[in-house]
């Protein structure tokens, strides 16, 4: 006889998917508009960061997903510091020092 490990948190609802898959979905639902979100953001302020992109599988079991920034030439990273800056009011105070 083996030991009960408990409930499987993958065990199909009464709708077909577990609640990790329901989490799962949502999860990647809402990093796929912030990604988007912030892709037009920068678009406005003329950066582009062309490895923008939300994670194709969530993390180990826990069924988030996450935007990756991706990698930007530094060019392109210090335009992103400076439309933050701006974003902020600190790019004023910066150039004061």
């Amino acid at each position: 006889m083996t030991a009960s490990t408990g409930p499987r948190p993958t065990a199909p609802s009464r709708h077909g998917r577990s609640l990790l898959q329901r989490f799962a979905a949502e999860s990647r639902s809402t990093a796929l508009a912030a990604e988007a979100e912030l892709a037009d953001a920068l678009r406005q302020a003329g950066i582009v960061l062309p490895s923008l992109a939300t994670e194709r599988h969530p993390g180990y079991f826990t069924g988030t997903f996450l935007v990756d920034l991706g990698r930007a030439r530094p060019d392109v990273v210090a335009r992103l510091a400076e439309a933050v800056r701006r974003g902020t009011g600190t790019a004023a105070a910066e150039s004061a020092l």
